[in-house]
């Protein structure tokens, strides 16, 4: 027996959830043996102890003994599975970027309007293989392989899987080859005038589930074309960026690329969050200066959500103000914030395909022409009683704006139901950037009430239309588990916080505990043992891994 095999066996228990103390408790075996077998002290055990442990790990008594007789094929083996992929997919290619998924644990829908996001940068990754060819103009995806959703490690191709997610995958094409012509081709290098480019993709996670795939692959590629194949300085001095940092202005080329994939109104968060990573164990605050559907507000000065991929788009897009906060950098001369509390994270697929284009169809208050008369009586009544200032901000958006410029407005020749579901969408938005803003605020403090905001944020979204019946049925159930412990503990704020990441309407759920790794992953268990697909659980890593900071997007060297 060796420090190796302790180590494959400490891995492997706590992998399942278990401590030295539970696994001895519930598979019967002296607690004494366990700890020896843990620390490689111990060079056997009988055959009846391997069978109790073999049991309450629920894996076979060869795997078990593997783990104690060839503890490093042990251990290839459970990191090998992607790692077989990536070295034979990765063989012989000169340019190799990688970036990391992310998570939302708050700020999806508001983000885009100018309301702060809570994004948490996690250990997975996308590869992109960059090719340029003389054969072709533009940008084309010959390959995107991911797993399937519902199937952790089988691999295909994203062509196929339009079924579960939003990939209008001709149309993104279109809107790449669009931007490359107007924003990336002018500003080649002389030599790489006359190029193309093939893209192949790799994915450690599924796509359109809201584990910012396209922010990752977006990432990737603006890092590649930028300092690979770009003039830096011809394109800063053409769209008069010379003031920012050449990480910034990649970074703006990822927004610009990732906004191909969002219909033209990407907040640039996904890109961004993928492109520096996090620190430490801190989660990321994203925020950009404020943008609205309403032609009224672009009056106003407001910049507009949907932005095409013209060069035109793109200057407007450069335009649009970016803060990126990560509390995990030291800042010389002041004090790092507060270290987060132990915190685990369990990534659960609904089984609900994600439909992003979906979810501005949620209609609050249509306009009614023949009610125009009366509601302006009503409005008459609501300024003899206020003046203009003394009432709320949500009461003063909703008589000033929407019923004020939009449904009282005679000259206003659009279809004023859309604009006005597009407003009171907006104005629920504001609510969801609040709890955002009292999330981060809890992060940076002692985070006891981010799961409580968490269930707010969530309960705000399925008000909203952008959440789901099997979501919530799942939700539920993971609800009520929590107020389990809840009463148990004596404790009304809740340990555990759930809400989906993305568009809505289906795609992952995300569950955030402040509770240890073992009690963590006793509830899960209860839950996912029959229905649930898992697309990432901290409790599967170990407290380096985990704790770890998440490095950005990176050119990677793999043979």
């Amino acid at each position: 027996m060796t420090k190796e095999s302790g180590r494959a066996f400490r891995e492997l228990f706590e992998q399942k959830g278990y401590s030295r103390n539970k696994l001895a408790n519930e598979s019967g075996v002296d607690l004494s043996t366990i700890s020896r077998l843990a620390s490689g002290k111990l060079h056997s055990t009988g055959l009846e102890n391997l069978k109790k442990i073999a049991r309450c790990l629920q894996v076979t008594v060869d795997e078990l003994s593997e783990v104690f007789t060839n503890p490093k094929i042990y251990t290839f083996k459970r990191t090998s599975r992607f790692d077989e992929f990536l070295v034979t997919w990765a063989a012989n290619a000169d340019f190799l970027y990688s970036a990391p998924a992310c998570a939302f644990i708050s700020g999806e829908h508001s983000v885009v309007f100018g309301h702060p996001a809570v994004y948490l940068p996690l250990p997975l990754r996308l590869y992109i293989k960059l090719e340029p060819s003389h054969q072709i103009e533009g940008i084309f995806i010959d390959d995107f392989k991911c797993p399937d959703p519902k199937e952790e490690m089988n691999i295909l191709n994203t062509e196929l899987i339009q079924a579960y997610g939003s990939c209008s995958i001709e149309y993104h094409k279109q809107a790449l080859t669009s931007l490359f012509l107007s924003v990336i081709k002018p500003f080649l290098k002389s030599k790489c005038e006359s190029l193309g480019f093939r893209i192949n993709v790799l994915s450690s996670f599924p796509v359109a589930v809201g584990l910012d795939s396209s922010g990752a692959f977006s990432a990737c590629i603006a890092k590649a074309l930028f300092y690979e194949f770009m003039d830096i300085e011809k394109f800063k001095v053409y769209f008069e960026l010379l003031d920012q940092e050449n990480q910034e202005v990649a970074m703006l080329l990822a927004w610009a690329i990732e906004n191909c994939f969002h219909g033209g109104c990407s907040s640039g968060a996904g890109a961004a969050v993928s492109f520096n990573g996090r620190l430490g164990r801190h989660p990321i605050l994203y925020s950009i200066s404020k943008r609205s559907y309403l032609s009224h507000k672009h009056l106003d000065g407001w910049s507009s959500v949907s932005i095409s991929q013209s060069e035109q788009g793109f200057r407007l897009l450069s335009k649009i103000k970016r803060f990126v906060f990560d509390p995990g950098e030291c800042l010389e001369g002041l004090p790092d914030y507060p270290e987060p509390p132990p915190y685990n994270v369990t990534i659960l697929y609904s089984g609900v395909p994600s439909r992003t284009e979906a979810v501005l169809t949620r209609e609050v208050r249509s306009y009614v022409k023949e009610s125009t008369e009366r509601v302006a009586h009503v409005c008459n009544m609501f300024d003899k009683t206020f003046k203009v200032g003394e009432v709320q901000r949500s009461l003063a958006v909703h008589r000033y704006e929407i019923i004020g410029k939009l449904y009282l407005n005679t000259q206003f020749d659009g279809d004023k139901s859309e604009q006005m579901s597009r407003a009171y969408f907006e104005m629920l938005s504001e609510s969801l950037g609040n709890i955002s803003i009292s999330t981060f605020n809890s992060i940076l403090s002692d985070w006891s009430s981010v799961p409580s905001f968490m269930n707010s944020y969530q309960a705000l979204l399925c008000g909203m239309g952008l959440s789901h019946p099997t979501i919530e049925s799942l939700i539920n159930q993971l609800k009520f588990l929590s107020m389990e412990e809840q009463i148990r503990e004596d404790q009304l704020t809740s340990y555990l916080g759930f809400k989906i990441t993305g568009a809505g309407k289906g795609g992952d759920i995300l569950a955030l505990s402040l509770l240890n790794k073992s009690r963590h992953q006793d509830l899960f268990q209860k839950i996912t043992k029959n229905c649930c697909a898992i697309h990432f659980d901290s409790c599967k890593l170990s407290e380096t891994e985990w704790n770890s900071p998440v490095q950005g997007v990176r050119k990677e060297n793999i043979s």
